[in-house]
């Protein structure tokens, strides 16, 4: 009897732990990407070089004590390819926006100018363009690290826009 017992109270065991189901979920995720033009095609968010764009990125989190700080680090691949790295507190710099469990950071790209002054956050309404590929001048890379979570985007940028 007590050697059957033993094989059962492991497949009883075993039973239940495959019931159960572990989820981790990442701090911050559902990372969402804006611009105020996007290509008319492809609705991809682009950098018009000879006009202000606004660049918004969002995401949401399980605690804002998991997300204290926003990592950016921009990389633009053009004729020169300046870097520009950032340390954004949550909250507490001006173009970060926390509502409820999402955390909203604004900034705009200046016409032929470094693309990371603050704007007071403001609603993006995308103006869709026709750029023909040749207009495209650049691209600038974005790796955003927050709350032990990586996410990379690139944004390409076009000169003489509309």
């Amino acid at each position: 009897m007590k050697k059957l017992t033993i094989p059962l109270l492991l497949v009883g065991l075993m039973a239940v732990l495959s019931a159960c189901v572990i989820v981790v979920s990442s701090k911050a995720r559902n990372f969402t990407y804006a611009s105020t033009y996007v290509l008319a095609s492809t609705n991809q968010p682009v950098i018009c070089d000879n006009h202000i764009t606004q660049i918004e990125y969002s995401f949401t989190y399980n605690s804002l004590s998991d997300v204290p700080v926003i990592t950016e680090s921009w990389t633009g691949k053009a004729p020169t390819s300046p870097t520009f790295n950032f340390t954004r507190n949550v909250p507490g710099d001006a173009a970060v926006t926390v509502s409820g469990s999402q955390v909203l950071v604004d900034l705009v790209w200046n016409p032929r100018t470094s693309p990371f002054s603050v704007v007071k956050p403001q609603s993006i309404v995308p103006t869709p363009v026709n750029l023909p590929p040749t207009s495209q001048t650049g691209i600038a890379y974005l790796n955003i690290s927050v709350g032990g979570t990586t996410t990379n985007t690139s944004f390409p940028v076009y000169s003489s826009c509309p």
